[in-house]
């Protein structure tokens, strides 16, 4: 978390003398906001999972069960062995 944003910063390969201090001043308050935010706890998650849109889980969970069921029928009345037959 800390690194976020860090990949935007500007290089300072090629510098010298004040416009390399300057530019690390510049960098070093960059990178001091994140660990301000984490010292203070105010850290705000992103790009975290969304909340499913559809059907509820315990529905999703009785239709799985109904289809699996569905298909062993199917396949004992086709003569095969259910336990041989990978279902997933």
């Amino acid at each position: 978390m800390l690194n976020r944003g860090q990949s935007k910063l500007s290089s300072t390969k090629d510098m010298e003398g004040a416009e390399l201090e300057s530019s690390n001043a510049a960098l070093m308050a960059k990178v001091e906001k994140p660990s301000m935010h984490c010292a203070r706890a105010t850290i705000r998650v992103t790009g975290g999972k969304a909340k499913t849109k559809g059907l509820d889980k315990a529905v999703k969970t009785e239709a799985m069960r109904i289809a699996r069921a569905l298909v062993k029928d199917a396949l004992k009345r086709e003569g095969e062995k259910v336990p041989i037959t990978r279902l997933r």
